[in-house]
């Protein structure tokens, strides 16, 4: 039961076309918990880094760069 709530909750903040595929795996030593992991791929948003996001030079992180 909680766990179709879960899936709820994480659906009502996605696009209405969105696939929402979800599993669960009963674990006795989690025993009255509720551990959830949501994957989310083919995000399109200024907010998500991707393979054209900018990354700091090394020497703003702190690192020597060789040349």
């Amino acid at each position: 039961e909680e766990i179709n709530k879960v899936g709820e909750i994480v659906s009502s903040y996605l696009d209405p076309s969105a696939q929402v595929m979800w599993g669960a795996r009963i674990l006795p030593e989690f025993r009255h918990k509720l551990q959830v992991i949501t994957i989310i791929t083919g995000v399109k948003s200024p907010y998500i880094l991707g393979p054209g996001a900018r990354h700091a030079p090394k020497s703003e992180l702190g690192v020597d760069m060789l040349k």
